[in-house]
């Protein structure tokens, strides 16, 4: 059975409404090799028959990497995408290719006119910014309040070179992180109000779940050759794998965990990667469900930065430079911080009725630390991203 990410394939509701401006990043992996010279005449002939169809417009096929196990590419200008891309899917099937999985996209210009991952639709406006932790937490629990970002882009901007001659593998972002019904944060509260607490029973469950999930998410998804056993390992903070580590943040308990970046990395060609953030979030989904936990995850990606110039040399190697400056007019004109992720770290929590107030801090203490909160300003807070982004190692 092919695996699709995510699991409703074209019928997702961020592909709803895609036109001729959409790009959609299209990546098929396959069970058993294909020929790479076959997969690109499929790929040549549908092309032809998409531009008939577009009254003679050319299809954008950008940087299409090809290789016996993997087939990736962005596709644009299509006037018909879902019918496009299924008559593509049905060629590639043709060849007897053995589809294990797909993994599928959209890019979509906004309102400034730089192409991105596009929003879901469903998804409530997010705030970027917060003065403190102390109301990062407060707002993050707050049902009522836009949730903070599920994605820093300024902060996850994925480069690294792969061999001497500082050839560079860049990160692309797909699909936006977000579930209906569950609040997902970019920001791991470090330090501020946390008291470590002794496993138990509770924490082995989590724990269990936790490690059942992963195994059964990565169980249908394509490994590259000589890894097909390969699924995530959380590591608790000292290191020991299958863990995890139980904290409370004032009267909040959670459980922390991380995974080493290179186990979540899917690479379907030399110059381009993505990490698996999607597909861990819906295995996180089915521990919330099975421990009964609070529907909120915390995550953050911390990692190795390249070197300000080779940073400044990759600018002109991405597929938006609109974007690209974008972001780096956010660190005052200079090159935005191409970091190779080292580790990913997740945060799942408690409901609030049995382990907690509905807030990050004890109620009592709040009205009489206010005055600290503001004389602390940016210097604790600031999105919990600015913090402890990909340019510090954990």
């Amino acid at each position: 059975m092919t695996r699709m990410v995510p699991r409703e394939g074209l019928e997702h509701p961020v592909f709803a409404g895609m036109g001729v401006d959409d790009q959609v990043i299209v990546t098929l992996s396959f069970a058993q090799p294909v020929s790479p010279d076959a997969l690109a005449g499929a790929l040549i002939a549908w092309c032809k028959r998409a531009m008939l169809r577009n009254g003679g417009e050319r299809i954008n096929a950008f940087e299409p990497g090809i290789n016996s196990r993997q087939m990736h590419m962005m596709l644009g200008n299509l006037v018909q995408p879902r019918e496009q891309l299924w008559e593509l899917f049905q060629d590639i099937g043709a060849l007897g290719a053995q589809v294990q999985e797909v993994y599928l996209a959209r890019w979509s210009l906004g309102d400034d006119e730089v192409r991105r991952p596009a929003r879901d639709p469903r998804a409530p406006l997010e705030e970027p910014w917060f003065k403190s932790t102390r109301a990062f937490l407060d707002q993050l629990w707050n049902p009522g309040a836009a949730p903070p970002v599920s994605e820093d882009a300024m902060m996850l901007v994925g480069g690294w070179t792969r061999n001497r001659d500082d050839e560079l593998t860049v990160e692309y972002r797909g699909m936006p992180l977000f579930f209906p019904g569950v609040r997902v944060a970019w920001g791991i509260p470090r330090g501020f109000e946390q008291v470590d607490l002794e496993g138990d029973g509770r924490a082995e469950q989590v724990r269990r779940t936790l490690v059942e999930a992963l195994r059964e998410g990565w169980a249908g998804l394509f490994k590259a050759p000589g890894k097909e056993a390969l699924f995530p390992t959380p590591l608790a903070r000292d290191g020991t794998p299958y863990g995890i580590d139980k904290l409370r943040y004032g009267t909040r308990v959670g459980y922390h965990f991380t995974i080493e970046s290179v186990q979540l990395m899917d690479r379907p060609m030399a110059e381009a990667a993505r990490f698996r953030e999607y597909e861990v979030m819906e295995a996180l989904l089915q521990v919330i469900a099975r421990c009964q936990l609070a529907p909120v995850i915390g995550w953050q990606r911390f990692g190795t930065a390249l070197p300000m110039h080779l940073r400044a040399m990759y600018l002109t190697t991405l597929r938006e430079p609109g974007e690209v400056l974008q972001v780096a007019r956010r660190f005052g004109g200079g090159p935005p911080p191409f970091a190779r992720p080292d580790l990913h770290s997740f945060m799942l929590w408690e409901l609030a009725g049995e382990h907690g107030s509905a807030v990050g801090i004890d109620d009592e203490r709040r009205d009489e630390d206010e005055d600290e909160d503001e004389d602390e300003g940016d210097d604790e807070g600031d999105d919990e991203g600015d913090d402890e982004g990909e340019d510090e190692d954990e």
